[in-house]
């Protein structure tokens, strides 16, 4: 009995007879075999992605602050953008990239102390 080469896996071939997907699949769960250790770098990574996953939660209120203000003002620096060129008041329109410019300087130092901190997190 031949398989069909088109068959999908979970779909039955010709013969009727089909196989489950998960018997297809390899398991994508990585353990250490009994006895032995676990790979090299498996703990930094794990506890990388836990600081990365759970970093707001553990966050400095200065990062807080610099993310918050970030957003602020470069909302601030859209609206008074869009405003300004919708009543066609260059002014405005001009005035509201320092705004924004000033937003993208604090994200840029809200990564900056966010890098900071995940680094000496990884480091100890």
């Amino acid at each position: 009995m031949q398989s069909d080469p088109l068959a999908f896996p979970g779909r039955p071939g010709p013969s009727g007879a089909g196989t489950a997907v998960s018997d297809q699949r390899p398991s994508t769960v990585r353990t250490a075999l009994p006895g032995t250790a676990p790979a090299p770098g498996a703990a930094l990574r794990r506890y990388a992605g836990e600081v990365l996953n759970e970093f707001w939660a553990t966050a400095t209120a200065s990062y807080k602050v610099l993310v918050f203000g970030a957003v602020g003002l470069i909302a601030a620096g859209i609206i008074l953008n869009i405003v300004g060129n919708v009543s066609g008041n260059q002014g405005v329109a001009i005035a509201s990239l320092p705004v924004i410019g000033a937003g993208l300087l604090l994200h840029g130092a809200g990564r900056v102390v966010r890098g900071r901190k995940v680094s000496r997190m990884l480091r100890k």
